[in-house]
């Protein structure tokens, strides 16, 4: 299971996580990707493809999953995922590595 702090999360099966990768890679191809300058602890990032503009934050030193502003987020996270935007920013970093292998396992 996911672990975060508030307990064990739901899991993605393998075709809802085989479609969030895809949706991630399309986001990575579509959306410009630039850093926030909003405070807060973390890794701040704003996806743009007019018109639309999404803030995801992110701490890949915690157990906490990603925080998205777009629509999508609050029913991926009751799937037991993120959003797209959100698994593309751990996608492109380094750094979160653990957290990606936290939903891909």
């Amino acid at each position: 299971m996911n672990p975060s702090l508030s307990g064990p999360q739901p899991r993605l099966s393998p075709a809802e996580l085989s479609d969030l990768l895809r949706q991630a890679r399309q986001v990575l191809a579509t959306f410009a990707i630039a850093p926030s300058t909003l405070p807060g602890a973390g890794v701040q990032l704003w996806f743009e493809r007019k018109p639309h503009l999404f803030h995801v934050s992110y701490d890949p030193t915690s157990l906490r999953p990603p925080l998205c502003t777009c629509p999508d987020y609050g029913r991926q996270q009751m799937r037991g995922g993120p959003c797209a935007h959100a698994m593309a920013a751990l996608l492109r970093d380094p750094a979160a590595k653990g957290m990606l292998l936290r939903y891909l396992l």
